[in-house]
């Protein structure tokens, strides 16, 4: 009995462990170096986002310098992921993207 309540704990863990919550912020696009989509917000504090879900991208085309020190409320999230040395990883993804001037 021991042993399955074990095995019901450790798998519960897993499953929460990878859960997302969505956050949302307001910034100023300040463009994209190849790796990274970069943002500041109000407090001057830099954001960078290491993905962008495809529809977002398909709204504001962040690669046209159009967006450049625009504002934006983005809409995204952190993933957990293992890297190749098999560590945990924060990945910081946009799910939305509205201009806001």
């Amino acid at each position: 009995m021991k042993t399955i309540v074990l095995i019901c704990m450790i798998t519960l863990f897993n499953v929460t462990n990878n859960i997302t919550s969505t956050e949302v912020i307001d910034a100023n696009f300040q463009g994209y170096d190849g790796e990274y989509y970069n943002f500041k917000d109000s407090s001057g504090i830099p954001w960078e986002f290491d993905r962008i879900t495809p529809e977002a991208l398909e709204m504001y085309d962040l690669s046209d310098e159009k967006y450049l020190n625009k504002r934006f409320k983005i809409t995204y999230q952190i993933l957990s992921e293992l890297d190749d040395n098999d560590d945990e990883v924060e990945i910081y993804q946009i799910k939305q993207l509205k201009l806001l001037n």
